[in-house]
């Protein structure tokens, strides 16, 4: 080049200083996205667990839900959609009806998602026992 004419454009310094602020922005802000992703499955698996738990609570309440202080422990293996599958399923539903006073029953289900190291989601509800 000549030296008086303006020369356009970026030189290879300017553009591999760019390069490199822009790599270690962008490697900078990968933790925050992959801590948005794990809270979100979490969020979602705890929300579909929750979900689940009700469902078999309100199963169990129900004029078909054969209440019974001693029915035993029961389990089921669940896909993603929340439909029964033969195991290993995505969730396990565990639950229980027990006596817990002389009229009162109560409804535990617990509900584990398969790769959730964290505690299960557990709903309990009392209900009194209808008279025989």
């Amino acid at each position: 080049m000549s030296p008086g004419h303006d020369s356009t454009g970026f030189s290879l310094v300017e553009t591999l200083v760019a390069a490199l602020v822009f790599s270690v922005g962008a490697v900078g802000g990968m933790p925050l996205i992959v801590g948005a992703v794990w809270a979100t499955r979490g969020a979602r698996d705890t929300g579909m667990g929750t979900w689940l738990a009700w469902q078999k609570a309100e199963e169990l309440r129900g004029p078909a839900g054969a209440l019974a202080a001693g029915a035993g422990a029961d389990v089921d293996h669940l896909d993603q959609f929340g439909r029964n599958v033969d195991p290993p399923g995505v969730y396990t539903r565990r639950w229980a009806v027990t006596l817990a006073g002389a009229d009162v029953l109560r409804i535990a289900v617990g509900v584990h998602h398969a790769s959730a190291p964290g505690a299960p989601v557990v709903l309990v509800s009392l209900r009194s026992r209808s008279a025989p």
